[in-house]
């Protein structure tokens, strides 16, 4: 779907693979990868959703010293959290 995405959103995508619930090997492993992923984008902003990816990519983001960072949390999950 990422892909697709990308091709008839005409823009470029790189798939970060991480698990929904906590683990700790795997979430360190999604970490780096977001952290070089930031560090070899240099983007001026970064958006995320879900509240694994905002844990992570908070981090990452924070880590390659991204200027803006936004968390938008929503979903069936999120609604659920009330």
């Amino acid at each position: 779907d990422l892909d697709y995405v990308g091709r008839t959103e005409g823009v470029a995508t790189i798939a970060v693979p991480m698990r929904r619930e906590p683990s700790p090997l795997h979430d360190l492993v999604s970490l780096k990868h977001l952290t070089n992923v930031f560090r070899a984008l240099r983007p001026e902003i970064v958006h995320y959703g879900t509240p694994k990816a905002s844990f992570l990519g908070g981090l990452a983001a924070r880590w390659a010293r991204v200027p803006v960072r936004v968390m938008t949390l929503h979903g069936m999950r999120a609604d659920g959290l009330n």
